[in-house]
């Protein structure tokens, strides 16, 4: 029997994408508040060595070897992008493997690309390396522990 590949909802997506973003937050000495509901432009604030930090958790698939991930949010009455004053970093998850964090600084990625960038997984074909974001370069939890 073949087993059967799941799709999950990308609400289910993002939950999971958070969960991931708290759980790394919390073995890394951070304490962790979450939104309640789904109007706010912040999904977590952490409360680490260095202060609170107001966190916009991105879970994307992968495609064609990378993550493109987009500082714009829209909906049916609602169009925006995000700016430096309403978040400090974005968490982007690799829904694939949810272990893999890359932790965006929002000053510098929004000063930097206007809509999106792509944060590469893997090797372009034609091996191009002039100018690729690499994932693996912002997966270090940038946040010191509390002090106890």
């Amino acid at each position: 029997m073949q087993p059967t590949e799941v799709t999950v909802h990308k609400k289910d997506q993002g939950k999971l994408g958070e969960s991931a973003v708290i759980t790394q937050a919390l073995q890394n000495g951070s304490e962790v508040f979450v939104d309640f509901g789904d109007n706010s432009k912040i999904d977590l604030i952490l409360n680490t060595a260095q202060g609170l930090i107001r966190v916009q958790v991105k879970c994307y698939t992968p495609t064609r070897g990378g993550i493109e991930v987009y500082f714009t949010k829209s909906g049916p009455n609602y169009s925006f992008r995000y700016e430096d004053h309403q978040v400090d970093y974005f968490a982007v998850v690799n829904a694939n493997d949810i272990s893999q964090i890359a932790w965006l600084k929002a000053s510098d990625v929004l000063a930097q690309y206007s809509r999106s960038c792509i944060l590469r997984i893997e090797p372009t074909k034609n091996n191009q390396t002039s100018g690729i974001v690499w994932f693996k370069d912002y997966q270090q939890f940038p946040f010191g522990p509390l002090a106890q």
